[in-house]
Formats: structure tokens, C-alpha cells, sequence
């Protein structure tokens, strides 16, 4: 697919090129490592219902058997009375589809670039990839928003080279992007994909000794500010925790194994014994 250009357009354009040659799909097939494939175009093959078969990219020419194979299975599940469409430049596919058109009698279509004269002549028809895509429409980009943290009390008296090379080796595990530093003022900027990968780094550079200063980091275009210790994780989707309620136990409510208890008052606290009280208690214990 070119690039910066619709592959779902491009699918629908083979599949009528078909459908004028009064044919009807069986299968569209893709070959390739999806590993090392842009996921963006993965993504549109999936949509525009193309199968892709996934083969290692560092074993030799398994997407060319991989696609000989495929080959040979629609013809001996079809028919004769069958079309293929190749898009390649390899000649090495000239005696498959040579072999399909002489002796099967099936229709041959290619789109290429620079094909050999051995690939041409294989095919019944032949295509200009160049011209096939020429007027295809751009593809839709999405800008993705960036954040930024900003780097303040850097050293004024050192290489900018010497401070970029720092915060990287600083910000690497935050998933940093791109440092851009302004040496006169001792700032500098750090660009994240997101907001959590931003307020990590915050965190980790925030009070950091670099060169022998301390550094501030703050979080630019971030209206997320910390609570409270109680409400601290409100913001992050989880409840925050509930104090446990107690509630007051009166005096005479609380267990006593069995023992007296002093008699209280009516409010449910025991006062203490007069001197008058005492004095005719020891009486009572010694018979007096």
C-alpha cells in the first residue's frame, strides 16, 4: 500500500476489477509479518474483510510458499473456470502462474511495479501499480495529544548536550519522547503520550539532584490535583475508604466478668464514695 494512502480503497478497487471481469471473490489474502507490519494498516485490512496469515519475516521466502500454497488450494477447490489477482514484482512466482494459465486455464491478473519480462508474460492481463494507486485518497490522520512536563533549576553552566543525555537516562522507564532544553533560562521540556506516563515522571524528577541542583517538575495543560489523604484515590475511579463509625458505650453497658460494680449514677457514670459511706462499709466488714 502506498504510503499516507487508503488501503481500504485500494482493496475495493481489486475486488472491481473482478467484479467487471464477471467474477466473484473467494478469498483476499495478505501474506506478511504482522509483527513488522504498521498496525494502522493492519487495522484497515481487518476492515475492509481481507485475511491476513502471519509468517516469520526472517525465514526465507516463507510468504512466497506461503502464497504458492494458498494458490494451489483455490485452483484445485475452484476450478479451472477461476481468476487470480497477484500483486508482486518476484519472478520467482512466474512458473506457478504460468503453469495455472497454460495448463489450467485460469485467468491471470497482475499488478506490478517493475516486473521481469518472465513475470509478464505469465499473466493475461497486466497492471500498473503506480497507475492502479494514483488517485487514491489520503489517509485520515489523528493527532494524538501530547503531554508535556516542564524541567525548572537546571544549571545554567553546562552543556545542553550533558543535560539531555541526563534526563533522558532519567526519563527512559517514564516512556519520554522528545527533550528540548533552553539553557538560559535552565529549563527544559519533556513530551509523554500520556497523562499517567507525565505524573510518573513528575513524581520520579520532582526535588531530583541534577549537576548538583534541584529540579522542579511540573506537569503543563494537567488539571488533576491531589486530595486530601481520605479522597486521595477518588479521581482514579476507586471509592475512597469509610471511617468506621463507634458508637459511645455507656458505663453500666460494658461487661464485668461478674463482678460488683460500684453503683452509678443516673447519667451512667459511678461517682465516687463519700468519706461517710467508706467509714460505715469497714464498719459493717469488722462488726463494729
Amino acid at each position: 500500500v502506498p504510503t499516507d494512502r487508503s488501503a481500504i480503497q485500494l482493496v475495493e478497487r481489486i475486488r472491481r476489477l473482478c467484479f467487471e471481469r464477471k467474477y466473484r471473490e473467494s478469498e483476499f489474502l495478505v501474506v506478511c509479518d504482522t509483527y513488522k507490519t504498521n498496525p494502522k494498516l493492519l487495522n484497515d485490512l481487518n476492515a475492509a474483510q481481507v485475511t491476513v496469515i502471519h509468517v516469520n519475516g526472517m525465514a526465507k521466502n516463507a510468504a512466497d510458499d506461503k502464497l504458492r500454497q494458498q494458490i494451489q488450494r483455490f485452483v484445485d477447490l475452484i476450478g479451472n473456470a477461476s481468476a487470480v489477482v497477484m500483486l508482486t514484482d518476484d519472478v520467482n512466482f512466474a512458473p506457478v502462474l504460468s503453469d495455472l494459465r497454460n495448463r489450467r486455464g485460469v485467468e491471470i491478473n497482475l499488478i506490478q511495479r517493475q516486473a521481469g519480462a518472465a513475470l509478464k508474460t505469465s499473466a493475461n492481463f497486466v497492471l500498473n501499480f503506480v497507475d492502479f494507486c494514483k488517485d487514491l485518497d489520503l489517509q485520515q490522520k489523528f493527532q494524538t495529544k501530547e503531554f508535556k512536563v516542564l524541567i525548572k533549576g537546571l544549571p545554567t553552566n553546562r552543556r545542553s548536550v550533558d543535560i539531555v543525555k541526563r534526563l533522558q537516562q532519567m526519563v527512559t522507564n517514564c516512556g519520554g519522547r522528545k527533550v528540548a532544553t533552553n539553557p538560559s533560562k535552565g529549563e527544559a521540556t519533556i513530551q509523554f503520550a500520556c497523562a499517567d506516563d507525565a505524573r510518573r515522571c513528575q513524581q520520579r524528577l520532582n526535588n531530583h539532584n541534577v549537576f548538583g541542583h534541584r529540579i522542579e517538575a511540573v506537569v503543563l495543560g494537567d488539571d488533576w490535583r491531589p486530595q486530601h489523604r481520605g479522597y486521595q484515590n477518588w479521581s482514579r475511579g476507586r471509592r475512597p475508604a469509610q471511617t468506621r463509625r463507634v458508637s459511645p458505650v455507656k458505663l453500666r453497658d460494658r461487661p464485668n466478668n461478674g463482678r460488683p460494680v460500684w453503683p452509678p449514677s443516673s447519667a451512667g457514670v459511678a461517682k465516687a464514695p463519700s468519706v461517710a459511706s467508706a467509714a460505715q462499709f469497714v464498719n459493717h466488714r469488722t462488726g463494729g
